[in-house]
């Protein structure tokens, strides 16, 4: 995907109802490129207290008082290990893994590892 038509698109998604944040990830190493909409360790430098009555909690999908770092690692592991999973189930083709869509009671995650956003 062309780097305008990527932004273009993640803008469009990130606006839909119910999307609670967004974050591009470094193929290399699972480091965040681009966050929004969930708490960062650098937004946490408060008070304990500040951040335990901090509305933004709940409301930026932290509800498991996971920052913007905590996610982008369990995500980043998760779609490597997927990537590994299918690397030796199709031996050695060129097959790189193109979506990743998990759906619970609560959540929702897409998961779009080819997506070329700079």
């Amino acid at each position: 995907m062309a780097t305008e038509d990527g932004f273009a698109h993640l803008t469009r998604l990130s606006q839909k109802p119910g999307v609670r944040g967004t974050l591009i990830l470094s193929r290399q190493n699972g480091a965040i490129v681009r966050a929004s909409g969930l708490i960062s360790r650098e937004d946490t430098t408060n008070t304990d207290s500040a951040l335990s009555s901090s509305p933004d909690r709940l409301d930026r999908g932290n509800d498991h008082g996971q920052t913007a770092e905590d996610v982008a690692r369990i995500v980043w592991n998760f779609a490597k290990a997927a990537g590994d999973m299918l690397g030796e189930l199709n031996g050695p083709t060129d097959d790189d893994l193109k979506l990743l869509r998990i759906r619970s009671k609560k959540r929702e995650l897409v998961i779009v590892p080819g997506m070329t956003v700079v």
